[in-house]
Protein backbone atom coordinates (compact mmCIF):
# COMPACT_ATOMS: atom_id res chain seq x y z
CA UNK A 1 0.00 0.00 0.00
CA UNK A 2 2.85 2.43 0.81
CA UNK A 3 4.34 1.86 -2.66
CA UNK A 4 0.93 2.50 -4.23
CA UNK A 5 0.55 5.66 -2.11
CA UNK A 6 3.97 6.86 -3.27
CA UNK A 7 3.08 6.24 -6.94
CA UNK A 8 -0.23 8.08 -6.58
CA UNK A 9 1.40 10.98 -4.73
CA UNK A 10 4.20 11.22 -7.31
CA UNK A 11 1.74 11.21 -10.23
CA UNK A 12 -0.46 13.79 -8.52
CA UNK A 13 2.64 15.86 -7.76
CA UNK A 14 3.72 15.84 -11.43
CA UNK A 15 0.21 16.76 -12.58
CA UNK A 16 -0.01 19.67 -10.11
CA UNK A 17 3.38 21.04 -11.18
CA UNK A 18 2.55 20.72 -14.88
CA UNK A 19 -0.78 22.47 -14.39
CA UNK A 20 0.79 25.23 -12.31
CA UNK A 21 3.55 25.70 -14.84
CA UNK A 22 1.00 26.47 -17.52
CA UNK A 23 -1.12 28.78 -15.38
CA UNK A 24 1.42 30.82 -13.43
CA UNK A 25 4.60 32.82 -14.01
CA UNK A 26 7.92 31.05 -13.54
CA UNK A 27 8.87 32.68 -10.21
CA UNK A 28 5.46 31.98 -8.70
CA UNK A 29 5.67 28.37 -9.87
CA UNK A 30 8.95 27.95 -8.00
CA UNK A 31 7.44 29.38 -4.81
CA UNK A 32 4.34 27.19 -5.12
CA UNK A 33 6.43 24.13 -5.90
CA UNK A 34 8.48 24.72 -2.76
CA UNK A 35 5.33 25.07 -0.66
CA UNK A 36 3.89 21.89 -2.17
CA UNK A 37 7.13 20.01 -1.51
CA UNK A 38 6.89 21.06 2.12
CA UNK A 39 3.29 19.79 2.29
CA UNK A 40 4.36 16.51 0.71
CA UNK A 41 7.10 16.15 3.32
CA UNK A 42 4.52 16.73 6.05
CA UNK A 43 2.32 14.06 4.47
CA UNK A 44 5.24 11.62 4.45
CA UNK A 45 5.89 12.41 8.09
CA UNK A 46 2.24 11.88 9.03
CA UNK A 47 2.33 8.51 7.27
CA UNK A 48 5.35 7.50 9.32
CA UNK A 49 7.62 7.70 6.27
CA UNK A 50 10.25 9.64 8.19
CA UNK A 51 13.20 8.76 5.95
CA UNK A 52 11.28 9.96 2.88
CA UNK A 53 10.28 13.13 4.72
CA UNK A 54 13.88 13.79 5.76
CA UNK A 55 15.17 13.32 2.20
CA UNK A 56 12.51 15.65 0.83
CA UNK A 57 13.06 18.31 3.53
CA UNK A 58 16.83 18.25 2.91
CA UNK A 59 16.31 18.73 -0.84
CA UNK A 60 13.74 21.42 -0.14
CA UNK A 61 16.08 23.33 2.18
CA UNK A 62 18.72 23.46 -0.54
CA UNK A 63 16.17 24.81 -3.02
CA UNK A 64 14.76 27.30 -0.53
CA UNK A 65 18.20 28.65 0.32
CA UNK A 66 18.82 29.10 -3.40
CA UNK A 67 15.49 30.68 -4.33
CA UNK A 68 14.17 32.25 -1.10
CA UNK A 69 17.26 32.81 1.08
CA UNK A 70 18.26 31.13 4.31
CA UNK A 71 16.36 33.53 6.58
CA UNK A 72 13.02 33.25 4.74
CA UNK A 73 10.08 32.15 6.89
CA UNK A 74 9.39 29.13 4.67
CA UNK A 75 13.03 28.03 4.97
CA UNK A 76 12.84 28.22 8.76
CA UNK A 77 9.55 26.28 8.72
CA UNK A 78 11.23 23.53 6.70
CA UNK A 79 14.09 23.45 9.20
CA UNK A 80 11.54 22.89 11.97
CA UNK A 81 9.82 20.15 9.97
CA UNK A 82 13.14 18.44 9.23
CA UNK A 83 14.09 18.54 12.91
CA UNK A 84 10.75 17.00 13.88
CA UNK A 85 11.27 14.16 11.41
CA UNK A 86 14.74 13.51 12.84
CA UNK A 87 13.21 13.53 16.31
CA UNK A 88 10.68 10.89 15.31
CA UNK A 89 13.59 8.64 14.32
CA UNK A 90 15.36 9.31 17.65
CA UNK A 91 18.12 11.19 15.84
CA UNK A 92 18.20 13.82 18.53
CA UNK A 93 21.63 15.28 17.74
CA UNK A 94 20.53 16.28 14.24
CA UNK A 95 17.18 17.54 15.48
CA UNK A 96 18.75 19.57 18.29
CA UNK A 97 21.37 21.18 16.04
CA UNK A 98 18.79 22.21 13.45
CA UNK A 99 16.39 23.55 16.08
CA UNK A 100 19.11 25.55 17.83
CA UNK A 101 20.08 27.17 14.53
CA UNK A 102 16.44 27.78 13.61
CA UNK A 103 15.63 29.25 17.03
CA UNK A 104 18.54 31.69 16.83
CA UNK A 105 17.48 32.77 13.33
CA UNK A 106 13.88 33.29 14.45
CA UNK A 107 14.94 35.26 17.52
CA UNK A 108 17.01 37.54 15.29
CA UNK A 109 14.47 37.94 12.49
CA UNK A 110 11.06 37.56 14.15
CA UNK A 111 11.90 38.39 17.81
CA UNK A 112 11.66 36.13 20.82
CA UNK A 113 7.92 36.68 21.31
CA UNK A 114 6.78 35.64 17.83
CA UNK A 115 4.60 32.47 17.83
CA UNK A 116 6.90 30.79 15.27
CA UNK A 117 9.91 31.47 17.50
CA UNK A 118 8.06 29.98 20.44
CA UNK A 119 7.24 26.90 18.36
CA UNK A 120 10.94 26.30 17.74
CA UNK A 121 11.67 26.89 21.42
CA UNK A 122 8.99 24.34 22.38
CA UNK A 123 10.34 21.79 19.88
CA UNK A 124 13.90 22.25 21.13
CA UNK A 125 12.75 21.77 24.73
CA UNK A 126 10.95 18.58 23.65
CA UNK A 127 14.12 17.22 22.01
CA UNK A 128 16.17 18.05 25.11
CA UNK A 129 13.56 16.28 27.24
CA UNK A 130 13.82 13.21 25.00
CA UNK A 131 17.58 13.30 25.55
CA UNK A 132 16.89 13.38 29.32
CA UNK A 133 18.50 16.82 29.64
CA UNK A 134 15.75 17.77 32.03
CA UNK A 135 17.21 20.93 33.57
CA UNK A 136 17.89 22.62 30.23
CA UNK A 137 14.58 21.41 28.79
CA UNK A 138 12.71 22.73 31.83
CA UNK A 139 14.33 26.17 31.48
CA UNK A 140 13.21 26.35 27.84
CA UNK A 141 9.71 25.07 28.64
CA UNK A 142 9.45 27.70 31.42
CA UNK A 143 10.51 30.51 29.10
CA UNK A 144 8.21 29.30 26.33
CA UNK A 145 5.27 28.79 28.70
CA UNK A 146 5.60 32.25 30.24
CA UNK A 147 5.68 33.93 26.84
CA UNK A 148 2.84 31.84 25.43
CA UNK A 149 0.70 32.68 28.47
CA UNK A 150 1.51 36.37 28.04
CA UNK A 151 1.01 36.49 24.27
CA UNK A 152 -1.60 33.82 23.57
CA UNK A 153 -3.31 33.53 26.95
CA UNK A 154 -3.36 30.75 29.53
CA UNK A 155 -5.99 28.62 27.77
CA UNK A 156 -4.66 28.77 24.21
CA UNK A 157 -3.97 25.35 22.70
CA UNK A 158 -0.25 26.10 22.19
CA UNK A 159 0.07 27.29 25.80
CA UNK A 160 -1.63 24.14 27.07
CA UNK A 161 0.58 21.99 24.84
CA UNK A 162 3.71 23.49 26.37
CA UNK A 163 2.26 23.07 29.85
CA UNK A 164 1.44 19.42 29.12
CA UNK A 165 4.92 18.72 27.79
CA UNK A 166 6.47 20.35 30.84
CA UNK A 167 4.22 18.23 33.07
CA UNK A 168 5.47 15.17 31.20
CA UNK A 169 9.04 16.32 31.79
CA UNK A 170 8.35 16.59 35.52
CA UNK A 171 6.87 13.09 35.58
CA UNK A 172 9.70 11.66 33.48
CA UNK A 173 12.19 13.13 35.95
CA UNK A 174 10.13 11.70 38.84
CA UNK A 175 8.89 15.09 40.05
CA UNK A 176 5.22 14.12 40.20
CA UNK A 177 4.32 16.91 42.65
CA UNK A 178 5.03 19.50 39.95
CA UNK A 179 3.72 17.48 37.02
CA UNK A 180 0.32 16.43 38.36
CA UNK A 181 -1.09 19.95 38.94
CA UNK A 182 -0.11 20.98 35.41
CA UNK A 183 -1.78 17.92 33.93
CA UNK A 184 -4.88 18.62 36.00
CA UNK A 185 -4.97 22.25 34.82
CA UNK A 186 -4.75 21.18 31.18
CA UNK A 187 -7.63 18.74 31.57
Amino acid sequence: IQTLNKIVIDKLWNWVITTLSIAVEKETVITLKLKLQNRLGLLYRQQGRYEDAIQLFIQLLDLQKLHLKEDHLDTMETMNNLAEAYGMLYQYDQARNILQECLEMKKRILTIKHPDTLLSMHELAWILMCEEKYDIANELFNECLQMRQEILGPNHLDTLLTMTQQARLFCDSLNFQKGLPQYEYCV
